[in-house]
Formats: C-alpha cells, structure tokens, sequence
C-alpha cells in the first residue's frame, strides 16, 4: 500500500475561502491514480477547517469517505466519492444535512444508479460532475508528495500540480422528477447570468 501526501491551498474567491491544509491518502489495490485525484479535489472544495477529514482506510458500508462535522461532533456534510449506491446515499440523507457526491462517471451512469431506488431526502444531495479526461492527465503527474493548488471560479475549477496549469467546468446536479439529472438553482441562475452578461458585452 503506497502512501501519497498533498500539500493543498485552496481559492475560491466566490465564498471567501482561502486555506492550506495537508493530507495522507493510502493507495489501495483497487485505488488509480485517478481516484487519488478526485478524493484530493473533493477534500479542497468540501474542506471547513479540522473537522474536514477522511473517516476510512478501508471500506466501511456504514460510514461516509470524507466528512465534515460540526465543533460539537454533529455531522454537517457527508461526502461520497466516486463510485456509490441509492443505499449508501439514503443512509447519508438521513445522517447529514448536506450530502455532496464528487463523480467523474458519466451522466448516463449516474442517473443508472440514481433511478435504481428511492433516495430519502434527495433534496440534500448535490452531484459534483468532473471531466474524467481533467481527472486523468492530473493523475500521470502525481508523486508520493505533492504540491496541489485549487482555483474555483463560477464553475470553473483550475488545478496547479508541478507548474502545469489545468482547467475544466465543474457541472452542479441535483436529482429532479424520475432520478432525471438537473442543473442545480444556484448554477442555473449562474448560466443565466453568464448569457446576461455576455449580451451586454
């Protein structure tokens, strides 16, 4: 089992967040580089100080990948990564308030698994879709220590990894009527105002 370390600093101007943190990532047999990747970026973006942590090294049904917990212990977000089940995030519905799902899958696959079962609470749950071709060419550079820097913008998300400059577009989903996908309100109204602007010019 191969241990990597990410040195990450995270910027996104949008919510006035701006840190540093580091963490350990183990490396399972069943673990690509490219799982590597999307857990480091999923970490960034959920991150809220030291309750933000990993809760396994090895799998457990039972529990979230990446949590976020209150100062008194409470669980505020659940965060799944990568490949998940209807069960799993059922059960994350009922023991969080906030459930993000960071996937590289592609969108016919996710609605797939999504139309499987009936999620309690889907309303809680928001579908954090990143380019698996971003996830991949990040992935050919890793090294066992790493500098990792994160830039969102809109829905814009650039990665800085040993001088190299990648960008991509974060697609926000929530569930909508028969497990269809669907633009979230927030990046819906985003888009609109895009367009808006972009007329003006």
């Amino acid at each position: 089992m191969d241990v990597f370390v990410f040195d990450v600093s995270v910027a996104w101007p949008d919510e006035d967040r701006y840190y540093q943190s580091s963490v350990r990532l183990a490396q399972h047999s069943d673990d690509g580089s490219a799982d590597l990747v999307l857990k480091v970026l999923a970490y960034g973006l959920e991150y809220k100080g030291e309750q933000t942590f990993f809760t396994r090294q090895d799998f457990n049904p039972k529990e979230p990948e990446l949590v976020v917990l209150d100062e008194l212990g409470g669980m505020v977000s659940w965060v799944e990564i990568g490949q998940t089940s209807v069960a799993r995030l059922t059960r994350a519905s009922k023991r969080a308030g906030h459930v993000s799902l960071y996937s590289s899958e592609s969108l016919s696959q996710l609605e797939e698994m999504l139309q499987s079962g009936r999620i309690a609470n889907k309303d809680r749950l928001r579908i954090f879709h990143i380019d698996p071709d971003f996830i991949q060419a990040i992935a050919q550079l890793l090294s066992r220590r790493n500098e990792f820097g994160i830039t969102r913008l809109g829905s814009t998300l650039y990665v800085v990894l040993d001088g190299k400059s990648f960008e991509t577009e974060v697609s926000q989903r929530c569930i909508g009527f028969n497990g269809r996908l669907e633009y979230c309100e927030s990046q819906r109204e985003e888009a609109s105002y895009t367009r808006s602007d972009s007329r003006r010019i």
